[in-house]
């Protein structure tokens, strides 16, 4: 029977949950995670620096539990999910119309904001549905039967892709295409032309590109694949993926959608927009294929890890930055300096993560250094604008309302450095019935790049699978290695973490936060971690450190600079 979706109250997404079940994690010993071999973004597959030290997340499983290193994207595909109230979709029918036909009014913010309207596409019978559907080719005592609904199969995805493709079609940069055979050399956005260059990354799943663009033309003269035309041209980066359902795109636009809502409308005083990485245009071959046209950033989060990690060995980058600039002699950060830095990385992942979960309501789902690129510089601290605030503080006593660290940003409120990329595993929960939690097995857990804990002591997720991964991330930046945790008297830690602020002066501010982000006990918004308090120490400490900061961004502009090709 054909149900009606029903509207979604943007106004919820302020919060990230809500009436979920509370879970508490055991303790087994739990580590993160290896990279798997397709997912390098925009970047070169990396096998040098850090990449090689990686640990892997089944190192502590049983015996039986392990499986080789190297996995296929495919096999990611494995997220399933179960809703908590399962027994409210099994209400009769005529109990669930008021929940089926319930909507909200358009949220409008003023000032010329623009207006949000959310649909939640699938009712809890319907989550009900597509779980009898998987019940019904599988054994009654299957454990992934039991774990509850996979939303990668096909079925889901389909089901998916239909409620939105009608929507999706009517967008600008979505172009339909009647090839037979995914292109290999040239690719059509349009009436814009682009050729191969260069490959960046390949998997069982999709291949990506650097492009140039040509004119019709110009695509008529041979040139060598693989190799610069000798012409330039404006480089790009095209994601093939063998699949005609571009659910990533839509993803992609969606996210920076809300944000943009979210902004325009004062929700978030911090513009998160420059961090997801923007689509430029899909084409799309029924049956066939998928083709994503995105700018290109030649330098990865994982590019400046390696440089500082290498700094410490013998500065091999060093070497490879005056082999590229002979005349230039390479810069070495010390260690304040490279942690003075992180404090600032920290700053805008946590402002990121913010503004997926809360204001788009988005679960990212595969967030690790491999999947951030470096799309501009480290912006300058405004000592004239922090002084003047402190010596107001002063004379006017501790009711002064804190320096907003934002307006002290020369570039202005926005992010500037770090741009997520791969959206291809994201989770709408807007979409979803208010109560969906996600659950997994040992055996689609081994096969994750980096699992949660709650993945991994077999309990209920939703968010915490990025806030775990962002604490991840944090933990890499830093210390310059993947994190790998414990269970100790209930509380997850990191196996290394300093407790003396003898090297890394802000050791209790890492600490505290990821401690935070590592120990969520439930899926309840109550339980949602206070990104703005974490943010708030990491922003007093940039802000007694600004002049230091200045001098450190200014060197660690110059380096960026060197580590472009």
């Amino acid at each position: 029977m054909f149900r009606r979706a029903i509207c979604f109250d943007p106004q919820q997404l302020a919060s990230p949950l809500s009436k979920r079940t509370s879970t508490c994690p055991e303790c087994p010993s739990s580590p993160e995670a290896t990279r798997m071999p397709f997912e390098n973004g925009h970047g070169n597959q990396n096998t040098s620096g850090i990449e090689n030290n990686r640990p892997s997340e089944v190192d502590d499983l049983p015996p039986e539990a392990h499986v080789p290193r190297r996995v296929e994207r495919h096999d990611r595909h494995l997220i399933d999910v179960s809703n908590v109230f399962v027994e409210e979709a099994l209400r009769p029918l005529s109990q669930q119309q008021e929940l089926l036909t319930t909507s909200s009014p358009t949220e409008n913010c003023g000032g010329g904001g623009m207006n949000t309207q959310i649909t939640q596409l699938f009712s809890p019978s319907q989550v009900r549905e597509l779980l009898a559907r998987q019940a019904s080719s599988r054994s009654p005592l299957s454990p992934t039967c039991q774990a509850g609904v996979n939303p990668w199969t096909s079925k889901f995805t389909d089901l998916f892709w239909t409620k939105i493709a009608a929507r999706v079609a009517k967008w600008s940069n979505y172009f339909v295409s009647d090839d037979l055979i995914p292109p290999k050399r040239f690719f059509s956005f349009g009436d814009q032309l682009y050729e191969r260059v260069k490959s960046l990354s390949a998997g069982g799943h999709g291949k990506i590109w650097v492009v140039a663009l040509r004119t019709q033309g110009e695509s008529q003269v041979s040139t060598t694949v693989d190799h610069p035309p000798d012409s330039g041209g404006l480089m790009r980066v095209v994601k093939l993926q063998l699949c005609d359902m571009p659910l990533e795109f839509y993803y992609m636009r969606e996210v920076r959608r809300r944000l943009a809502s979210a902004f325009n409308c004062g929700k978030i005083s911090f513009d998160v927009r420059p961090a997801i990485c923007p689509v430029l245009a899909a084409t799309c071959s029924p049956y066939v294929y998928t083709s994503l046209l995105m700018p290109y950033y030649a330098v990865g989060l994982l590019d400046w890890i390696n440089y500082s990690a290498n700094g410490n060995r013998g500065r091999s980058s060093a070497v490879q930055t005056r082999d590229r600039h002979p005349h230039r002699r390479p810069l070495v950060l010390e260690k304040s300096e490279e942690e003075v830095l992180s404090m600032y990385l920290a700053f805008e992942l946590l402002w990121l993560v913010e503004g997926l979960h809360i204001h788009a309501g988005i679960i990212h789902g595969d967030i690790k250094p491999d999947n951030f690129r470096i799309s501009g510089r480290f912006p300058l601290l405004d000592c004239a604008t922090l002084d003047a605030l402190s010596e107001e503080q002063q004379q006017m006593g501790p009711g002064v309302k804190e320096v907003d660290f934002g307006s002290s940003l020369m570039s202005g409120k926005s992010a500037k450095v770090l741009l997520l990329i791969d959206f291809g595993l994201c989770i709408d929960m807007a979409r979803f019935p208010g109560d969906t939690v996600f659950k997994v097995g040992r055996e689609v857990t081994k096969k994750r790049a980096f699992p949660c804990i709650e993945m991994l002591t077999g309990k209920p997720w939703t968010f915490q699978l990025d806030l775990f991964n962002i604490a991840g991330v944090i933990y890499t930046i830093v210390f310059k290695r993947y994190m790998k945790v414990d269970c100790s008297n209930g509380v997850w830690l990191p196996r290394f973490l300093p407790q003396s602020s003898r090297i890394y002066r802000g050791a209790s501010i890492w600490r505290n936060i990821i401690t935070t982000l590592l120990n969520i006990k439930s899926c309840s918004s109550e339980d949602y971690p206070h990104l703005a308090a974490l943010r708030y120490e990491l922003e007093v400490f940039l802000q007694e450190h600004a002049t230091e900061y200045n001098l450190a961004a200014e060197k660690a502009n110059s380096i960026l600079t060197g580590l472009m090709p």
